[in-house]
């Protein structure tokens, strides 16, 4: 899975949260964690951009 940059805090609604999955990861890029927390991954087939990651 490819982790794209988070580029906003994005608070999701309740119909998002039902068509995504949040998991806990710890991102490491290159040999260097860049963060720890838990990362929703939103899959909505109704937007045409690639799927979007939050972070909370």
């Amino acid at each position: 899975m490819y982790v794209r940059q988070v580029s906003r805090i994005y608070k999701a609604t309740e119909t998002e949260q039902n068509n995504s999955f949040g998991v806990s990861v710890a991102l490491d890029i290159y040999g260097k964690t860049l963060a720890i927390g838990t990362y929703q991954v939103c899959l909505n087939v109704e937007e045409n951009e690639s799927d979007a990651v939050y972070f909370y």
